[in-house]
């Protein structure tokens, strides 16, 4: 979806429809807001411009609306945010990415790779409630506009300064697998009066499919007696997580 706003007088009309079914509009503006008119439409896939000097501009804008709009990511059907988070493991096992045998049979075990904290893209989808007159952290933070003025009453809306709200996240893996999902609580804080911001969460992740040492088998203690080689086990295991996204 494109909207286009101007304070001067726009002249529209349905052009021929582009290969593939995309619809596309000539617009004639004049020079003096042509250069707004290439800024709002900056995100579309294509804009060519044809006009003679000191005469008009027309502009052909091709809508294209193939793909999920930009900074979010399609996973089974639905369109997330795109967040950096951080993962701080609270289980009883350390997560192992590798161990090895040092000494003599039956060896020590040493963990050479651990991965008890883990930063990681995720996918996030979350809600605000933007409180009207309220600031944010008390006396210190961004003051939501009244209730009147984000509704519009006899005036232009203005948009909410902040919100807070619950997330939910998720890594996604191959063929729609979800290897990582976690919940929380947000706080977001808006860049002036575009869509963007930014977030802060707080929650607990659910790893599924974490590699932890077998059972029996300690890092800094001999293998158990008669086994040769590390045991590796995969479970689920809760981590602390902290996450991070640009959009409110």
């Amino acid at each position: 979806l494109m909207t286009i706003a101007l304070a001067a007088a726009i002249s529209a009309s349905p052009a021929p429809a582009a290969a593939g079914g995309d619809e596309a509009y000539d617009v004639s503006i004049s020079r003096a807001d042509a250069k707004k008119l290439v800024e709002a439409i900056a995100a579309a896939p294509s804009v060519g411009e044809t006009a003679a000097d000191g005469g008009p501009i027309t502009l052909n804008v091709k809508k294209n609306e193939d793909g999920p709009p930009p900074g979010t990511q399609n996973f089974a059907g639905l369109n997330f945010g795109i967040g950096i988070s951080a993962t701080y493991d609270l289980g009883k096992n350390d997560r192992v990415s590798e161990a090895t045998l040092v000494g003599g049979p039956p060896g020590i075990v040493r963990v050479t790779n651990q991965d008890n904290v883990r930063a990681r893209i995720m996918l996030e989808s979350h809600y605000f409630f933007t409180p009207p007159d309220a600031r944010a952290f008390g006396a210190f933070g961004p003051k939501n506009p009244s209730a009147a003025q984000i509704k519009g009453d006899g005036a232009a809306p203005e948009p909410a300064k902040w919100g807070i709200g619950p997330f939910v996240a998720l890594q996604p893996g191959t063929e729609n697998i979800i290897e990582a999902i976690g919940m929380g609580l947000m706080v977001g804080f808006r860049r002036g009066d575009s869509g963007d911001s930014f977030n802060i969460g707080v929650g607990v992740a659910f790893d599924p499919n974490t590699r932890t040492l077998g059972e029996g088998i300690v890092a800094g203690q001999p293998l158990p007696p008669g086994e040769t080689d590390i045991r590796y086990l995969e479970q689920e295991q809760f981590g602390l997580l902290f996450l991070s996204s640009y959009s409110f």
